[in-house]
């Protein structure tokens, strides 16, 4: 057999246990991260006589939103399984005794590291804005028929500082209608025969509910003082948007990257104009400042000046030492960061498994899914915590968002060299 045909097999093999491995993995983190979330949804949904087709839609509609995790993490355990097995199984070391070089191992691992993060990047920056969309749309198709999807006969919802119970539901009308609501120290009770409930803003999921012949009781918790009213109508607002099941949004990580590379530009324009205004107003108060101090010529002009130049100086204080950076900026630089680089944690992950290979251990398979699941957790907590921390510097920083990929890869490397003569 020809060497060309033993390379051939060798990588027929890896990728074959790779598959098999990430598979595994794939199934663990979805259900571990994932599968909870997705419940609550189908129990709210499930539970308002939605049908199975839009349950399902809205279900498949939220999976984008956690493959952008699953993918990196399911890949970096696959990996670290494998290099796990043959390490503790010494099949690395009857590699090298036949000649054949580790990184062949190294190099299947490698391509399919790029091929998932590319996966990955789709999944981020396709996918995952055009099923947030989708799902918002079908939700929104559902809550136009509010009553039978969020109020049933004898069912009580809050909403807001509010609670309301009703009766009997019919289309857009309902019967029996009791609103109570706290403010400040009163209670208020409004009660109606009957109310038509429609859709005001499909955005916010706000609507307006119009009753008839309201009574409404105003009172002390303690009842010392009360109000009784009747009216003909009455016209309420009710925010339903907490009611709202909300694995997606319109969030700025859900959006693709060419629509967050259009709200960079239009953010940084208004940031330079924000910038210029500053540079300014510091000028025109130091101006002011240097002008009160020379135009006093004696101590009795400098006297009179005094409280003006006083509080040009708490003016130019309250302008800060630093120029405006941009809260949106920053945000949409960072989301915009996030994504790639969370596409491309297979790729760095990987590359940190590889050092697996120079361990000598028993049980290699288990020991590398549980040291892949420590990584993936560290790595989680490492992002989150660059995201936050991008906020509180005074630059662009969405680069910081790329901080956990590049420790992952050069912390990768140093161990590979360091222990090079174990593989």
């Amino acid at each position: 057999m020809s060497r060309g045909s033993t390379y051939r097999r060798l990588e027929f093999y890896i990728a074959r246990e790779f598959a098999n491995s990430f598979a595994v993995s794939f199934i663990f983190y979805f259900f571990i991260f994932f599968i909870n979330q997705i419940l609550v949804l189908v129990r709210k949904v499930m539970l308002k006589n939605v049908d199975p087709s839009t349950m399902l839609v809205l279900v498949s509609a939220a999976i984008p939103q956690f493959m952008q995790y699953v993918i990196p993490f399911a890949t970096l355990t696959a990996s670290a399984m494998i290099l796990g097995e043959l390490a503790g199984s010494n099949e690395l070391l009857a590699m090298r005794s036949l000649g054949i070089p580790v990184g062949k191992v190294f190099r299947v691992l490698i391509v399919l590291s790029i091929l998932l993060s590319l996966a990955t990047l789709y999944v981020a920056d396709y996918l995952l804005p055009y099923s947030s969309k989708a799902y918002k749309n079908t939700l929104l198709r559902v809550m136009r028929d509010l009553p039978t999807f969020e109020l049933r006969e004898g069912g009580v919802n809050s909403i807001g500082p509010m609670v309301l119970s009703n009766g009997r539901v019919e289309k857009d009308r309902i019967y029996d209608v009791v609103l109570i609501s706290s403010k400040n120290d009163n209670l208020e009770t409004l009660s109606a025969r009957s109310g038509r409930l429609s859709l005001l803003d499909s955005d916010r999921f706000i609507y307006d509910l119009e009753l008839e012949d309201p009574r409404i009781f105003i009172h002390e918790k303690n009842i010392a003082n009360w109000t009784l009213a009747d009216a003909k109508s009455a016209e309420l607002y009710l925010d339903f948007s907490r009611q709202v099941p909300a694995l997606t949004s319109d969030a700025p990580g859900n959006r693709s990257s060419k629509e967050l590379l259009a709200l960079i530009r239009e953010r940084w324009e208004d940031t330079k104009q924000d910038r210029l205004q500053y540079h300014r107003n510091r000028e025109e108060k130091l101006l002011d400042i240097a002008s009160g101090i020379y135009s006093s010529k004696d101590e009795a002009s400098l006297k009179r000046n005094r409280r003006d130049i006083e509080r040009y100086a708490v003016e130019l204080e309250q302008l800060g030492p630093v120029q405006p950076t941009g809260f949106y900026l920053k945000y949409y630089s960072t989301e915009l960061n996030k994504k790639f680089a969370l596409s491309f944690a297979a790729l760095s992950l990987t590359i940190l498994s590889l050092s697996i290979a120079t361990l000598r251990i028993r049980h290699g398979r288990l020991v590398g899914f549980g040291a892949a699941t420590l990584l993936a957790v560290l790595y989680w907590y490492y992002l989150f915590a660059c995201q936050l921390g991008a906020f509180n510097l005074s630059f662009n920083a969405g680069a910081l968002m790329w901080l956990p990929d590049i420790t992952m890869v050069l912390l990768g490397l140093v161990i590979l060299v360091i222990r090079r003569r174990n593989i």
